[in-house]
């Protein structure tokens, strides 16, 4: 890839030589044709890839994890739902984790929480050469946002007050910035307040439009339009989408979302190696 790229894209062989060329640079390319409308309901899966300096050539070593994020529309609100699998770093070949929620955004430029809604994560760790795979840990999670107020659900199962919300300042869980940024506005900065996994809350983030260009991948010519989120507790993270608004990359510091309409880990067991 040639210096017209952002960093994102083109900081290391790693990123170049492995992970492009089994994903969109394959024979076999998976970047997407079909036709996408960000308004109307739909699914996306993504690869997440590892995308650090180690020269890992197995697909199974740098894929270690997908996401599958489906909108329904309906009226002034749309239900997210996540499901996602990672393989442990403790138990590579066997273990991963599985984890499903939804939840109700606004229709706005961010798909911030609605007030009120309620949600519940759910996660357990199984071990997928075992049949049938068995969980071996598993945990909820309840939460809620109701008249500013996020609430949670403690192992005694009592509602708390997790926090008291800034008036006017939306709350975005990070899930719902991945389809957000899909239809969003590229001519204005968007202030809110973080709400990673619907777990951990920070405020004092901003998204806005960085650049656009055009790559190729897979002898195919593609604009990449790009968006840059920054705030407290993370490193700066970016979003690319296509000229239809659809989702293709998001990258993350050392991890990387890549658009796989068949992501390479599913609920089947691990390959040996």
């Amino acid at each position: 890839m040639g210096e017209k790229y952002h960093w994102s894209f083109n900081d290391n062989v790693m990123l170049r030589n492995t992970i492009f060329p089994q994903g969109f640079s394959a024979p076999e390319s998976t970047l997407p044709t079909a036709a996408f409308d960000a308004s109307s309901d739909w699914e996306s899966s993504y690869d997440l890839v590892y995308c650090g300096p180690q020269d890992f050539t197995e697909p199974n070593k740098v894929a270690y994890g997908s996401l599958t994020l489906g909108a329904t529309f309906s009226g002034d609100r749309v239900r997210l739902t996540v499901n996602s699998i990672r393989q442990t770093g403790q138990h590579f070949r066997k273990e991963r984790e599985f984890l499903t929620t939804a939840f109700d955004c606004n229709r706005d430029a961010l798909w911030s929480l609605k007030d009120p809604s309620s949600w519940q994560l759910a996660a357990e760790t199984r071990n997928v050469q075992s049949a049938p795979a068995a969980p071996s840990r598993n945990y909820t999670l309840k939460g809620s946002l109701k008249n500013g107020k996020l609430w949670k659900k403690g192992k005694t199962g009592r509602a708390y007050v997790y926090r008291q919300l800034e008036m006017g300042v939306p709350v975005v869980a990070s899930w719902a910035l991945l389809a957000a940024v899909q239809s969003m506005p590229r001519d204005r900065r968007f202030p809110f307040s973080y709400f990673e996994d619907l777990e951990r809350f920070s405020a004092g983030h901003s998204i806005a439009f960085l650049e656009e260009f055009e790559a190729e991948f897979g002898g195919r010519k593609v604009m990449i339009h790009g968006y840059t989120h920054k705030g407290p507790g993370i490193i700066p993270s970016y979003y690319w989408v296509d000229d239809s608004g659809r989702l293709l990359i998001a990258r993350f510091g050392l991890s990387m979302l890549v658009y796989n309409a068949k992501p390479l880990i599913d609920s089947q067991p691990a390959k040996a190696w």
